[in-house]
């Protein structure tokens, strides 16, 4: 898959690939308390193609971490602070439809300064 530059919070130059075979999900635990991270803006995108008759969602989501069998996705392995990669193209209802998934795996320090610039988005969930 390729991978794109996601430093700034928006897609980027494409940087290299990899092949995905695992995410980590969203929940982080810190001192006891478990937090959900999330992009701030936006986490999903819906339309119509008209030409096509395709109604698509492009669905972005932040993850822990992500990799192929004991790799795991390094930004900086990249030269980034963060990447943005797509997992694949799910189709339903006969192909009239499509799901695009695409994670974002960033360094520990560049998920501080998303959180306090506002690309990422914390809720406490216990």
């Amino acid at each position: 898959m390729n991978i794109f530059d996601f430093t700034n919070g928006t897609k980027g130059k494409r940087v290299g690939e990899f092949r995905f075979g695992f995410s980590g999900g969203k929940h982080v635990t810190k001192n006891g308390k478990t937090f959900s991270v999330e992009l701030a803006n936006p986490n999903n995108k819906e339309f119509f193609d008209s030409k096509r008759g395709t109604h698509t969602v492009i669905k972005t989501q932040w993850c822990r971490e992500a990799g192929h069998n004991d790799t795991n996705i390094n930004p900086e392995d990249f030269g980034c602070e963060a990447v943005i990669f797509c997992t694949g193209c799910f189709s339903t209802n006969y192909g009239k439809d499509e799901e695009w998934d695409w994670l974002v795996v960033g360094t520990t320090e560049w998920n501080r300064k998303a959180v306090k610039s506002g690309i990422l988005k914390v809720t406490r969930i216990k």
